[in-house]
């Protein structure tokens, strides 16, 4: 037929460039574009059915220009995308989120478009090159890397600041609440300890889970899923928050069985029945801040946090001391500054209109997204719980040593140095995940590698000035907490192996992030399962009580824990095919497919075999369609190769490395 003879291409004169943008304009599947429209330039459509030594003719037949198609897949990224008259079936596609470009790639400013259409020898002809993806930069340019310097703390600041609020919220409830006396805050201190590990970092864990789906679905510019992701996220996080209530409304007798004090037991589970409504707050919070976060919306959230703050005080002030409400004021206070920032976020991405393309209204598809969140969510969750729980059993563990009091001391110093310390690598490790996640989703591994070797670097700079300053300040450092010389004297004993952890809580934050933006949370697990209890906490209890170094033993198993992560996940890395994951982290099969939807009404599909899983998501009544969308499913996996779908008997199959447009006899057998 005229459809699989005439698709011709060749670039023609048109000024070369990266970001070119070229738009073919088709009415019918059978009848080609009578041009190529650029920015600036035009092609007509003898232009495009040149090839090398072909006659300048629409109906000539023949092999398509290899050495053409070979050059335009380089470098730089461009898009076709049909176009035309608008309809009522294209507009649909378009609101469904179905409607996408297929990225190719044209010539660098530095040659001669008219080359393209002189043969080339064999040598010279270039090998085949994945359609959108960019080739390896062995050695990034110094502009490269400033440039994803700049990028990288723009996100890294702000997120380290929104963390730096979070936890401020705690300490303020803490102090507060200390002031009533030492029962109140030892009560507060357990229950605020039991609430973290059982339900915060949870949703914490859950919400993570959107780095991966949301950052590579704005990369791809899949921009309706990131609100489809969101609200899956809320339905998982608001039925493990059920979960949740029920634990902590019955905590007191768990407090007992633990071994601890009866009164500070039933005190803690008092306090912990006020924190439940702040379960939910942050199964709806934490999502809010990855969506964000995911399109690099990040001043907002320092903004919002910091106001929260300020209003903390207050309300603590008012509720603790005005209104006498006791120490479970403190509870209710956290709670209720935990829904304000969640109600700020809430009006602000509504209210500010930006985000209409990413949060399109309330769907049933979140309740079908429930079940794939999952696969990444639960070793998302694991990934950060397994590390966190380490931390409160060693707590539980230095209690049992003799003079539990001092242990207990300098173990809670430690800890609260290294949180604080921990702030700046948070927010690279979320920023590296956004870079990370973004580039992959739109098909750039290098620039997502490029990426992850820029924040380590930073990450590793910034560890080693916090580590020498904390040695610097150890004879100092403990008398910020504590009178006692005993105390001060042990902490600056113990700070050069606080400022390691310090270090090394700097090079696993950034490659926990890498993992998590390019979907590997199952490997991510499995490493911190392995280094923390089988490695970590064994070497800790060891250290602690059979050599008698107490907290200083069981803090040099903490170490070791944190050595064998660190290598662990600098090992995955290291040894990770990047090309891979962008079909390994594909958020859907709209990423590997690209969708032409024509004035008739019939849907056109470029599939990219080297992604198996694909389906189209436009749905009509169209029979045809129905049969274009059943073979597409059908397709088998066949290397290195590109097939277009748009009927079963007006089907053709385009091998890059060949170069030849096939006939719809060969497209029919792969389908079938």
């Amino acid at each position: 037929m005229a459809w699989q003879a005439e698709l011709r291409v060749a670039a023609g004169r048109v000024a070369p460039g990266p970001g070119l943008r070229i738009r073919a304009s088709c009415s019918t599947v059978t009848q080609w574009p009578s041009a190529v429209r650029t920015e600036g330039a035009a092609l007509s459509r003898q232009d495009m059915m040149r090839c090398a030594g072909e006659k300048q003719t629409p109906g000539s037949k023949g092999q398509l220009c290899k050495p053409a198609i070979m050059q335009m897949l380089r470098h730089s990224n461009s898009s076709w995308e049909s176009t035309g008259s608008p309809s009522p079936r294209r507009r649909e596609a378009e609101s469904m989120g179905s409607y996408s470009t297929l990225t190719v790639s044209l010539l660098p400013e530095s040659e001669d478009s008219s080359d393209l259409l002189a043969p080339k020898e064999p040598h010279q002809q270039q090998k085949h090159v994945d359609c959108g993806a960019e080739e390896d930069p062995q050695d990034p340019s110094k502009l490269e890397v400033w440039d994803e310097t700049k990028k990288a703390l723009a996100l890294a600041w702000p997120l380290s600041l929104f963390n730096v609020a979070g936890f401020s919220i705690l300490v303020i409830t803490l102090m507060f609440v200390g002031h009533l006396g030492e029962l109140e805050l030892s009560s507060a201190s357990i229950a605020t300890s039991f609430s973290a590990v059982t339900g915060f970092i949870v949703m914490l864990g859950i919400a993570s889970t959107l780095e991966t789906l949301c950052g590579q679905a704005y990369g791809a510019k899949k921009y309706h899923l990131l609100g489809v992701y969101l609200q899956a996220a809320w339905i998982v996080g608001c039925g493990v928050g059920v979960f949740v209530l029920i634990l902590w409304w019955n905590m007191e007798p768990v407090l007992k069985a633990v071994g601890q004090d009866p009164e500070i037991a039933r005190m803690a589970g008092d306090y912990l029945k006020y924190m439940v409504p702040g379960v939910f707050g942050a199964a709806l919070l934490q999502p809010i801040v990855k969506f964000l976060q995911s399109q690099s919306v990040v001043f907002p959230l320092v903004v919002c946090a910091l106001l929260a703050v300020l209003f903390h005080i207050i309300c603590c002030q008012l509720i603790i001391v005005t209104f006498d409400f006791g120490f479970t004021g403190g509870a209710l206070a956290t709670t209720i500054s935990y829904f304000l920032l969640l109600i700020m976020l809430i009006v602000y991405t509504w209210g500010s209109g930006k985000y209409k393309a990413t949060w399109t209204g309330f769907t049933w598809d979140a309740f079908a997204a429930v079940k794939p969140y999952l696969r990444i969510c639960i070793p998302s969750t694991c990934m950060l719980c397994l590390e966190y729980w380490t931390v409160e059993l060693l707590v539980l563990a230095a209690g049992l040593l003799p003079n539990p009091q001092l242990q207990l001391s300098l173990l809670s110093i430690s800890l609260n140095t290294t949180n604080l310390a921990f702030n700046i690598p948070i927010g690279l490790s979320a920023a590296v995940s956004t870079r990370v996640s973004n580039e992959l989703g739109a098909y750039r591994p290098y620039a997502a590698k490029l990426a992850g070797k820029v924040v380590f670097g930073i990450s590793v700079m910034s560890a080693c000035i916090i580590a020498t300053a904390m040695v610097a300040a150890r004879h100092v450092w403990g008398k910020a907490f504590s009178g006692v010389e005993e105390v001060v004297v042990n902490v600056a004993d113990l700070m050069p192996l606080i400022a390691l952890s310090a270090l090394l809580d700097g090079i696993q934050g950034v490659l926990s992030g890498i993992a998590r933006g390019c979907g590997r949370q199952d490997m991510g697990a499995i490493i911190n399962l392995t280094a923390f209890y089988i490695v970590g906490i064994p070497a800790g209890l060891f250290l602690g009580f059979v050599m008698e170094l107490n907290a200083r033993g069981l803090w040099m198993g903490l170490l070791c824990g944190q050595l064998t992560q660190s290598l662990l996940l600098l090992l995955l890395i290291t040894t990770m095919n990047w090309k891979k994951m962008v079909t390994f982290t594909c958020p859907s099969p709209s990423q590997c497919s690209f969708l032409f939807v024509f004035d008739s009404g019939l849907q056109v599909v470029l599939y990219n075999s080297k992604c198996p899983a694909l389906s189209t998501s436009d749905k009509s009544s169209d029979k045809s369609d129905w049969q274009a969308e059943e073979a597409l499913k059908r397709v088998a996996y066949v290397e290195s190769s590109f097939l277009i779908v748009g009927h079963p008997t007006l089907s053709a199959e385009f091998t890059a490395e060949e170069g030849v447009l096939a006939t719809p006899a060969t497209a029919t057998a792969i389908t079938t």
